[in-house]
């Protein structure tokens, strides 16, 4: 009989077949596999949701005027119409004006607080500022 279709490797085929095939196994193995797929697409969409809203927060707030209290009109109407780069641009345009050199005769410190010196509206009114 080796060498026909109904020979002994045909029949061990069959008893394999037989004891792997057991239905409730079948059902668990896909409910694990309908599973995973959700579990891999919900945290692919959590992924890209948090790395979106993380990229987006430093543009608003670096939009925002970090100071709340202005001691000038010029800072404070620049702040309102277009933010912190509203008023860096103000402040250029201040500086050019008025020859001022350097943005450290009033500021002890830069970006991203811009910290004054104590005397820097005292300066900035003596150069014309409002």
């Amino acid at each position: 009989m080796p060498g026909t279709a109904h020979g002994l490797n045909s029949r061990n085929r069959v008893a394999v077949e037989r004891s792997t095939r057991n239905p409730r196994i079948a059902i668990a193995m896909s409910k694990f596999g309908l599973i995973a797929s959700a579990l891999s697409i919900i945290g692919v969409l959590t992924v890209v949701s948090f790395s979106a809203t993380a990229d987006d927060a430093p543009a608003a707030a670096a939009t925002a005027c970090l100071h709340k209290e202005f001691k000038t009109e010029l800072v404070k109407s620049a702040c309102a119409k277009g933010g912190q780069a509203e008023a860096k641009n103000v402040m250029k345009a201040f500086m050019k004006e008025k020859k001022i050199k350097s943005c450290n005769v009033c500021h002890s410190k830069l970006a991203p607080k811009y910290d004054l010196k104590n005397d820097a509206l005292e300066q900035f009114q003596k150069a014309g500022g409002k």
